[in-house]
């Protein structure tokens, strides 16, 4: 009844507010209070995918994501949340495919729900993902060319492009990645730095990110904040000593 809508929603909006002041647990607490009194629709999993992101939880959320798919398959939204998700760990192809067979169910009618109102944003997203994705992938491509001809400032412009054509954060890890190796190369390190930073809030895990960053931390005379990069590589991987 009311009682429980007003219930659902009050823990939503708790939900998203405790993602953006980046009180995890709580926000995670709330969001399975959504998806317990709304099974069949994917939102609470999208509030605690969503809190996740935000610190940099990515294998967390993709992990998070996944089960949301497998409880609303026919959900195109989760779908495409969680081939955004695979593809900024790093697994572009799974993340292409994923939305391929999103819009070929589409256009041949045989998916589930295809046709069914509520979800023809979700599918209309999933199109305009996989343009945006493939106009970036051949951006990042010819941005690697450029760098592998030590044409650097034509990479960087590759890789920016990339960035502009991916709209909604697809390739944003590795086009960051890529773009702060060619702006060390020109010796740009704070920019190069500014690039690391971005990889790494996408990723706290990413190990080859954060030795980028300590090697350019200290070329700009910030040893406290490079030991605290290295410090976070022994964690993710104790071998890396």
């Amino acid at each position: 009844g009311r009682v429980a809508a007003a219930y659902v929603l009050d823990a939503s909006k708790r939900a998203k507010q405790m993602a953006i002041e980046g009180r995890v647990l709580e926000a995670l607490q709330a969001s399975r209070i959504v998806r317990q009194h709304c099974g069949a629709c994917c939102d609470g999993t999208l509030l605690a995918v969503d809190a996740l992101e935000r610190q940099g939880r990515l294998g967390e959320a993709v992990d998070s994501a996944r089960e949301g798919v497998e409880r609303t398959p026919h959900d195109p939204t989760m779908r495409v949340v969680y081939a955004r998700l695979l593809s900024r760990k790093g697994s572009h192809a799974l993340a292409e495919i994923e939305l391929e067979k999103l819009v070929e169910g589409k256009k041949s009618g045989k998916t589930a729900y295809a046709s069914a109102p509520e979800f023809a944003e979700g599918y209309a997203r999933a199109e305009a993902c996989l343009e945006a994705l493939r106009a970036a992938k051949k951006l990042k491509d010819d941005g690697n060319t450029a760098y592998g001809a030590s044409q650097f400032e034509r990479a960087i412009t590759c890789y920016t492009k990339g960035m502009q054509a991916d709209t909604e954060g697809f390739l944003a890890a590795v086009l960051h990645g890529n773009r702060s190796q060619a702006y060390a190369k020109l010796g740009q390190l704070k920019y190069c730095l500014d690039d690391c930073h971005a990889a790494i809030q996408i990723d706290d895990e990413a190990i080859k990110m954060r030795l980028r960053r300590a090697a350019c931390r200290l070329e700009l005379n910030q040893p406290d904040e490079a030991v605290l990069d290295y410090e976070r590589v022994l964690e993710l991987d104790p071998e890396n000593a």
